[in-house]
């Protein structure tokens, strides 16, 4: 008999992988570091969409029935701590937006949601649309 070599076949082995730490993008701030927050008067929300430029751009994040819904909402989501909440009109009824802003142009805006901890849904307006929609007494 002739003698074969014995082939051994390759043992499995074990693949362990590492785990790849997930790092969030970076929220772009808006462009001023203070902001008011959800319980805030409506007169400040008001001088914030008065005093932006005509070219900046603001995210409107959701548009509630009353007030007392935009606090909770704010809470859920970590990454509009520097939102405001504006009285708008909406069609004759009045609502209330949850907003994040002004930025300096629309990309920044479109960067902004983006980030860690915030809604998925958004409408970016530019800020003389964000005005006119504003309630103002």
């Amino acid at each position: 008999p002739i003698n074969k070599p014995k082939i051994e076949l390759p043992k499995p082995r074990q693949v362990v992988k590492r785990a790849i730490p997930l790092q969030a993008p970076a929220v772009v701030a808006p462009k001023s570091a203070v902001r008011p927050t959800a319980d805030v008067a409506p007169s400040s929300a008001l001088a914030i969409v008065d005093g932006a430029k005509s070219t900046d751009f603001f995210v409107q994040h959701i548009v509630l029935s009353s007030k007392a819904q935009a606090s909770p909402y704010i809470k859920r989501y970590p990454g509009l701590n520097q939102a405001f909440v504006l009285p708008i009109t909406a069609g004759s009824a009045m609502s209330y937006a949850v907003v994040s802003g002004p930025f300096t142009s629309r990309l920044t805006a479109t960067n902004f949601t983006k980030g860690y901890g915030l809604p998925a849904d958004y409408w970016i307006r530019a800020s003389p649309a964000l005005g006119a929609a504003a309630k103002r007494n």
